[in-house]
């Protein structure tokens, strides 16, 4: 007979998902708090403001990624090309705002909202690792 147990390898959205995000809570607070973002390119004016709004969209997409029972190499895979995009806009935000001395708009927003949605996608990929990690080591 078939075992009756569902065996599954999707992350659902429990306690586990919850110690994942605090952890990548800490984590974004701690990367920015210590200046890491400044020291890779985020203006100092916003450098801790972009930390409260990462946090907040990162933890939507990985609510939403756990309610929809996405695999674990789903949201990595989704997560990280998130993050290599965010990255690419980020560069390209900064490079032509510090070219235009400060004149164009559409690039300081660039720059910006990509560096919202490079630590997004890095919350998201430390807490879909981490609740991985804790899911698993619960049932053993």
């Amino acid at each position: 007979m078939l075992s009756q147990t569902a065996n599954s390898n999707h992350t659902r959205f429990n306690l586990s998902t919850l110690g994942g995000a605090a952890i990548a809570m800490a984590g974004v607070l701690g990367f920015v708090g210590f200046g890491g973002a400044q020291a890779l390119g985020a203006h100092p004016f916003w450098g801790m403001k972009i930390a409260y709004f990462a946090i907040g969209a990162g933890l939507v997409m990985s609510v939403m990624a756990a309610l929809a029972k996405q695999r674990l190499a789903q949201q990595l895979i989704t997560f990280t090309t998130l993050l290599v995009i965010s990255i690419a806009i980020t560069t390209y935000g900064k490079t032509q705002f510090a070219a235009s001395y400060a004149e164009d708009d559409f690039a300081g927003k660039l720059w910006f909202f990509g560096w919202i949605a490079a630590l997004a996608a890095s919350f998201s990929i430390v807490t879909a690792i981490t609740t991985s990690w804790l899911a698993r080591n619960k049932a053993n």
